[in-house]
């Protein structure tokens, strides 16, 4: 009896040591073994999604699957859905987006944000029918690993909301890439009320002098916005208490490598002042596969302002004004969305 109790309890031992070894083995290389094969994920991925616009291509897939760190490595995803206009586009995006919600968190992931896109803030991102975009929904994710989108994505009740999602829109941005923002300053940063904050440059000014005095500043069109854009968002309902969230995108084109560093440049002149002024920023990602879209952007940046009022008297701070010389020269292309995060 004695002798069978020390070969059970050794026999023990052994599976609880091999068990052991091997959770220390995936630890070491930072991964899990994804759910579904990368070769069986491609055939899967590419028979569901085969929409030749609203979709990404098998190339696109391929490479997503092929990925070195195809489960390992964190990623920040980012989906933006501009609508057809439809009377019932909005439903079935929503409906998509509550079919995504649980198999984001199934798969390990987090949804940061859904946004409700109310303006383009900069840039001509999307052109439907000869206007600009103004409208839609976008979310952004944190997902442990690639092969955790893909879980998401191949999820059934996805899969099948996705044809909803097809129904409603007009043109998609999907993109992906490796948040930068340290660890420690995103533990730091918290929502601030507009109303705690100090805002000289804009009290007691109509939206008619902010408009002539940004136009001063600040030239038509290409980083900054036009004086349409303007005048629509200093007009814009919630101005002063409202929290608005950006959704800033950047393609450094000509500039290459040297943009990210002039990016960099501008983050670090602008940091005191933009801290000031109670952002709270989410992520800041480089991006390293745009799935779909008719831009190859390198950049996102995800933050949230107290309310637009806030961020334009940030706009006319003299030494925020001088910062903002790195921005303008990083870039090729830049654009934004303003929206309000649900």
């Amino acid at each position: 009896m004695f002798d069978t109790t020390i070969r059970s309890l050794a026999k023990q031992n052994v599976i609880r040591n091999t068990l052991l070894i091997l959770v220390m083995a995936l630890l070491v290389v930072g991964c899990t073994p994804p759910k579904i094969a990368p070769t069986e994920a491609l055939d899967l991925l590419t028979a569901a999604y085969d929409h030749p616009t609203f979709d990404p291509s098998a190339a696109a897939w391929e490479e997503l699957v092929t990925h070195p760190a195809y489960a390992k490595d964190e990623i920040v995803f980012l989906e933006i859905m501009a609508l057809n206009g439809t009377d019932d586009a909005l439903e079935q995006v929503n409906a998509y987006v509550d079919a995504l919600t649980p198999a984001i968190e199934e798969a390990g992931g987090e949804l940061i944000y859904v946004y409700d896109i109310l303006s383009e803030g900069t840039g001509d991102l999307l052109e439907l029918h000869g206007e600009m975009y103004r409208g839609g929904v976008a979310y952004s994710v944190r997902f442990p690993s690639r092969a955790a989108l893909v879980e998401t994505m191949l999820s059934q009740p996805v899969v099948e909301a996705h044809t909803q999602r097809n129904a409603a829109v007009a043109a998609v941005q999907m993109m992906l890439g490796t948040d930068k923002l340290p660890a420690a300053a995103a533990k730091i940063l918290k929502d601030t009320d507009a109303a705690t904050l100090s805002t000289p440059f804009i009290d007691r000014k109509t939206p008619a002098q902010l408009l002539d005095e940004l136009k001063s500043i600040y030239p038509d069109g290409g980083a900054d916005s036009t004086r349409e854009q303007l005048e629509r968002l200093l007009n814009l309902k919630g101005y002063a208490n409202q929290p608005v969230y950006y959704l800033n995108l950047y393609d450094w084109g000509s500039y290459g490598e040297a943009g990210a560093e002039t990016h960099d440049a501008y983050n670090q002149a602008a940091q005191k002042d933009v801290s000031a002024h109670g952002v709270n920023v989410s992520a800041r990602v480089d991006i390293e596969q745009n799935l779909v879209g008719p831009y190859d952007w390198d950049r996102l940046v995800l933050p949230r302002w107290s309310s637009f009022a806030v961020f334009t008297n940030l706009r006319l701070k003299p030494s925020y004004v001088e910062a903002q010389r790195f921005r303008v020269d990083s870039a090729d292309i830049y654009g934004n969305y303003i929206t309000i995060a649900r």
